[in-house]
């Protein structure tokens, strides 16, 4: 999961230069914060939509928070078949 926000125009133009050209390499460390805010959130979202209850999420990968030229939220979700039938999503 990548947060990317706007990128902030106090920011020093080696760094702008760098977060508008991708590869992520300009992290966020401001608000919101990643467990709390973010992530419930988005967890909350998807209920519904991707998966029928935030429960079956087993494994969160690799999550970041950083500026980027369009702000979005990037997802890569994984499906596997629990022994008991069940849908699980990492």
């Amino acid at each position: 999961i990548t947060y990317v926000f706007p990128i902030p125009k106090s920011m020093p133009r080696d760094l702008r230069i760098a977060a508008q050209r991708g590869g992520y390499a300009v992290f966020r460390v401001r608000k919101p914060d990643l467990t709390d805010n973010l992530q419930k959130g988005l967890f909350d979202a998807m209920s519904g939509l991707v998966y029928r209850d935030d429960k079956q999420i087993v494994l969160v990968g690799l999550i970041r928070k950083v500026y980027g030229g369009s702000p979005r939220t990037v997802i890569d979700i994984e499906e596997m078949e629990h022994e008991n039938g069940e849908t699980l999503y990492f």
